[in-house]
């Protein structure tokens, strides 16, 4: 009887990988079948008629982006215990896999739990909430900047009353945090002082090299949008572009949204803002589209092998 239910749960877990694959591998293929031809047109072309090592160039960049990524992941983990950074790479290209059909990759979180014992699971969950914040914190910080700079171009209207809605929003936020900070969010124990309080314990080395590699990863993802959008036709400066973009991470970091409408959401937004200095619409299209190809397709067809290989701790 033992041995049938050992059985079973194997059957089980593999199952639940191949749902997991099956979900991920279906949503890659229809974003990929029904990206407009038009961009593929853009991409086809850049490809034939410009040199090669560009291509080499985006690859490399991409894959820094992840190093550092994995570095940021293995780093905050050190808290509690010391993985190798295959070990870490492992856990993040799976957990990247697990979280495509998820509203704002919240599969990740419920991924990298599973790599550890039991009675540290809710520590990682922590863990990778504060890797997560310190990301959030950069995006806020250069787009907040990025939004100042390229606001007066944007020609929104703004009047008295839409400003003072704004800050009492703000403060109704922010006095509703304080309220709740010791109300249990979704797992027992969790709180925003509890939260606050492990966060605090966590040694100042460690905020400090994960809020590093944070801003690392941000300027290395931003500059690649930059290249992709001039390798596919556009011709603008670097410092005229660049607050448009960071502009354009920071509105889609604060929109709730599943990842199957990342690329639609994201489009939207990169033409609206990237517009404003006539960029071609194709062209962001193409840049968003190709960023969403290099950054999260091309990474969870790696971690798909770890997946399927998984096996609980």
């Amino acid at each position: 009887m033992v041995a049938l239910s050992h059985k079973a749960k194997q059957y089980g877990w593999f199952a639940l990988k191949v749902f997991i694959l099956s979900v991920a591998f279906i949503y890659i293929y229809r974003k990929i079948v029904l990206q407009d031809s038009a961009s593929w047109g853009i991409m086809f072309d850049a490809v034939k008629t410009k040199s090669f090592g560009y291509l080499f160039l985006f690859f490399g960049i991409t894959i820094a982006n992840w190093f550092f990524e994995i570095k940021k992941w293995q780093t905050i983990t050190s808290v509690m215990k010391k993985i190798s950074f295959f070990e870490a790479s492992k856990q993040s290209l799976a957990a990247l896999t697990v979280s495509l059909a998820t509203p704002n990759r919240i599969g990740d979180y419920g991924a990298k739990v599973f790599y550890f014992e039991k009675q540290h699971r809710k520590k990682i969950v922590l863990l990778n909430f504060v890797s997560n914040a310190f990301q959030l914190l950069t995006t806020l910080i250069f787009g907040i900047v990025g939004l100042f700079l390229v606001f007066p171009k944007l020609r929104i209207e703004l009047s008295e009353y839409k400003l003072i809605a704004g800050f009492l929003i703000l403060v109704f936020v922010t006095l509703l945090a304080y309220l709740f900070r010791k109300k249990e969010w979704f797992i027992k124990g969790f709180t925003i002082k509890n939260v606050w309080n492990y966060f605090q314990k966590i040694s100042f080395l460690i905020k400090l090299k994960t809020f590093i590699y944070s801003i690392i990863r941000y300027l290395i993802f931003s500059s690649l949008f930059y290249l992709l959008l001039q390798y596919f036709g556009a011709n603008t400066s670097f410092l005229d572009t660049i607050p448009f973009i960071t502009s354009m991470y920071l509105v889609v970091s604060i929109l709730p949204m599943f990842l199957i409408f990342d690329v639609i959401v994201r489009g939207s937004i990169a033409v609206w803002l990237l517009s404003v200095i006539n960029i071609n619409e194709t062209v962001i299209i193409t840049t968003v589209f190709t960023m969403w190809l290099l950054n999260f397709i091309l990474p969870a067809i790696f971690g798909s092998i770890y997946v399927i290989n998984f096996k609980r701790v």
